[in-house]
């Protein structure tokens, strides 16, 4: 995919939670707060399973900017499966020449990753459809002679040349376009080349702010284990007083989050491996939660964590709730559990047993809920050794 900036995520998400930020039931009921998160999610990932695109028009007079990416990675990077060298059409240094003088432009930009983010893990072999929202840039008018064509790297489909839209888009709207990929038996990161081509067979590709010419990629990490851990600042982690940063500060009273090297564990347990803090803030109808990037769920994956509270915070009482998105769908519950100090507790799901979550081979993203019980204090929280994985 091209390399869009987080920030555009953190910033939608950031614009929705500050206008619908309000007091959150420490029970099921409180599955609503994260359904308005959901919502945004929902407008990227709606198109997982289109195989050709469809087209949204916009405002000509007001068409959406979004910044372009400011470099290029394919003509550097290497094929990490031993693959040749990308061809030349992905390692343009300039814009390629689309018209003749007098005759309309061919320029494109990129709007927003539909489907699939930069990093999703996918199980090896998984067939997928990677969608981009693009912006006509340029003076001419896509047609349907117009297409997307494979220029490189080490990821390939079942063809190397799909439609760019089915309808006219004309200059300053957008369409979405789908490409189907299979990611391969290898565990290891891997990227999709790709750039449009119009009807008479001249290939152009994104500009960026500096006016030069790039493809837009799609980017994935092929594995069957997940570990939340390694990706925890890849969530997204809000309390009910805002947006936070992460790692987070200590001394946050909105909350924060932060990685334990080789935490004390209630029970007198000294851990050698890290796990994930949460503390939400001190306040009534106060939660903290992290919301991880979608990743496909492989058959026969399996949730695995323990949580509880870190030792010497005997005061420690919260609610623990595990929900899912699908697709960006409507937040969806796993677990739901009040926890006191005492002794941590071991949790373990079969995802995709008699497909009963409905999530087997779709993308899927999981958020980690803590909710304080009131009455109760110094809510040091702690997921430990949080995976999903087939490897069990």
């Amino acid at each position: 995919m091209i390399k869009p900036r987080r920030w555009i995520t953190a910033l939608l998400l950031t614009s929705l939670l500050l206008t619908s930020c309000g007091p959150v039931e420490t029970t099921p009921d409180s599955m609503e707060v994260q359904n308005q998160i959901n919502a945004a999610v929902a407008q990227t990932l709606s198109a997982l399973t289109t195989s050709v695109a469809a087209v949204q028009l916009t405002d000509t007079a007001k068409p959406t900017e979004t910044k372009a990416p400011t470099e290029t990675k394919e003509p550097t990077i290497a094929p990490t499966t031993g693959l040749a060298a990308l061809p030349a059409a992905a390692t343009s240094s300039g814009p390629t020449k689309t018209s003749q003088p007098g005759a309309c432009t061919d320029r494109a930009s990129f709007v927003a990753d539909i489907t699939i983010p930069d990093g999703t893990m996918v199980p090896p072999g998984t067939q997928f459809a990677k969608t981009w929202s693009i912006r006509n840039a340029g003076s001419c008018t896509w047609t349907p002679e117009y297409s997307i064509v494979w220029t490189g790297g080490d990821m390939k489909g079942p063809s190397n040349n799909y439609p760019l839209t089915t309808a006219n888009v004309l200059p300053g709207q957008t369409a979405h376009v789908t490409v189907t990929l299979t990611a391969p038996t290898n565990f290891i990161k891997y990227r999709s080349f790709w750039k449009l081509m119009n009807k008479n067979k001249q290939v152009f590709g994104i500009m960026d702010n500096t006016g030069k010419e790039q493809s837009i990629w799609a980017e994935i990490v092929v594995g069957n284990t997940y570990n939340f851990l390694a990706n925890m600042c890849s969530a997204t982690w809000t309390s009910s007083s805002g947006v936070l940063p992460c790692p987070g500060n200590k001394n946050d009273p909105r909350g924060f989050v932060y990685l334990n090297s080789a935490p004390a564990i209630e029970g007198g347990v000294k851990e050698n491996d890290p796990a994930i803090i949460m503390v939400p803030p001190n306040e009534k109808d106060a939660y903290l939660v992290g919301q991880f990037p979608p990743i496909i769920v492989a058959e026969g994956s399996n949730l695995v964590l323990h949580f509880g509270c870190l030792e010497g915070y005997t005061k420690c009482n919260f609610r623990f709730r595990i929900a899912y998105s699908i697709e960006g769908g409507a937040e969806q519950e796993l677990v739901n559990q009040v926890h006191g100090f005492g002794e941590w507790e071991y949790i373990k799901i079969n995802l995709t047993q008699n497909n009963k979550y409905a999530m087997m081979n779709k993308a899927t993203s999981f958020l980690f809920y803590v909710y304080p019980i009131e009455g109760s204090s110094d809510n040091y929280a702690f997921l430990f050794s949080p995976i999903m994985t087939t490897d069990i």
